[in-house]
């Protein structure tokens, strides 16, 4: 990957930044803070996160056709 940084002038760091980009903070407002939908870019959610946001009064809605299976029920656990 450096091989391609470098073609735009960067150092990649030596070890991979682990970032959950504060996922449990922005769940935690969500079901504290409820909005009428919510919606994922990436990827489905446990079923567990799911559910929390349904009880928080959220509508739960897929982010594309692949992670449909969000409404359907089969989240990954």
């Amino acid at each position: 990957m450096q091989a391609e940084a470098d073609g735009y002038g960067l150092t990649l760091p030596a070890e991979p930044v682990e970032d959950d980009d504060h996922w449990t903070d922005k769940i935690d407002l969500l079901t504290s803070s409820p909005v009428p939908w919510v919606s994922f870019t990436f990827g489905i959610p446990n079923r567990s996160v799911i559910s929390a946001l349904r009880r928080a009064g959220s509508t739960v809605m897929p982010g594309s056709v692949v992670d449909s299976r969000v409404e359907t029920g089969g989240a990954r656990s």
